[in-house]
């Protein structure tokens, strides 16, 4: 048993191993309201619940009803693209 809360994933409170966030559906429960106050206060994770989460959060399809958020999400996509390759041009 792990006894340490910084080595449970923040949203589901299982070992990060079993986490359940990348799942879906009837069979989970529904978390997406503590996920949301985990994602609005990222600065109270661990560094291991913070990779965990960015990881987990890296399955999940996120779209936004509101167009200028999707420009947000659409240009750090972007970013990201351009950062990595420019890390692998750097190699």
């Amino acid at each position: 048993m792990i006894d340490n809360w910084a080595d449970l994933c923040p949203i589901c409170e299982y070992p990060f191993e079993r986490c359940q966030c990348r799942f879906g559906g009837s069979a989970h429960p529904d978390r997406s309201d503590r996920a949301r106050v985990v994602f609005d206060h990222l600065y109270l994770l661990s560094a291991g619940q913070l990779d965990h989460v960015m990881h987990v959060q890296s399955f999940w399809q996120t779209s936004y009803a509101d167009e200028k958020r999707n420009k947000i999400l659409l240009y750090l996509i972007r970013q990201a693209k351009e950062l990595c390759e420019n890390e692998r041009n750097d190699l």
